[in-house]
């Protein structure tokens, strides 16, 4: 009776024990296969010459976190300036 118990339980533990191993199996064999289902499909074009064009827009308003007064000692004249773009310089 112990005997046929015992066979029983090892019969159980081995065919889960073979369960686990195939499904370990099954998940490294199609890891890649889900993985990719996940994954943007793109498309690959060959290089052409150019520049990239882009466009930022917007509204607000500027409010500044504190005010220098800037001095000129060396009465120098401001060529270009980044903030209004400006390009031009009279010498």
């Amino acid at each position: 009776m112990e005997l046929a118990i015992d066979r029983k339980r090892k019969r159980i533990i081995q065919v889960a024990f073979m369960f686990f191993v195939g499904l370990l199996l099954f998940f490294t064999l199609f890891s890649n296969t889900l993985q990719s289902l996940n994954l943007a499909k793109v498309g690959t074009e060959k290089p052409t010459l150019g520049s990239i064009n882009f466009t930022i827009e917007g509204s607000g308003i500027l409010h500044p976190l504190a005010e220098v007064k800037l001095s000129n000692t060396a009465n120098l004249k401001i060529c270009t300036s980044l903030l209004f773009n400006v390009l031009s310089c009279s010498m």
